[in-house]
């Protein structure tokens, strides 16, 4: 369904009439077992239009890439609550508000102690990949440069 969007992204209009009507509709369409090939369109709108909009980032956020870590910590994270707290299965709720707390503490532990000291390794192992990581997060690699003469002919000038 990403790929259907993605290539008529030119065709489908950002409207938020659209996204609240796709949220109704994928809420009542997935109480129905026949509609099960039709809410993931809705569901793809909803989730494209809340990813493209300007939603405001608390500080935290600002400060870090911490989706890696959400994507890498999540699973297990639930899985050991769920094993570790056996009564936290009757507490739908209670589990997910202990897996988002602990998921979000792992992963800015992560970012910040990990994968930022991580990125520096960069410059030594791909001068290109280390310019790309710059662009992308410029505030964990400050203070590191890479040197002219450790790009490759070829690829000086390629990097934006």
């Amino acid at each position: 369904m990403g790929v259907f969007f993605y290539l008529w992204k030119d065709k489908i209009v950002y409207n938020k009439y659209l996204f609240f009507a796709s949220l109704l509709l994928s809420y009542f369409l997935m109480m129905s077992n026949h509609a099960v090939f039709i809410y993931p369109i809705f569901l793809t709108y909803i989730t494209i239009f809340i990813g493209l909009s300007p939603l405001p980032q608390p500080k935290l956020l600002k400060s870090g890439d911490y989706s890696y870590g959400i994507y890498l910590y999540g699973y297990p994270i639930s899985q050991a609550l769920v094993s570790s707290l056996p009564m936290i299965k009757e507490s739908l709720f209670g589990l997910l508000a202990l897996a988002i707390i602990f998921t979000g503490i792992f992963s800015v532990f992560s970012w910040h102690v990990i994968e930022k000291r991580f990125l520096h390794l960069k410059k030594y192992l791909s001068p290109r990949s280390a310019e790309i990581s710059a662009a992308l997060h410029p505030t964990a690699l400050k203070g590191t440069e890479v040197r002219e003469e450790a790009i490759p002919q070829t690829l000086r000038g390629s990097v934006p």
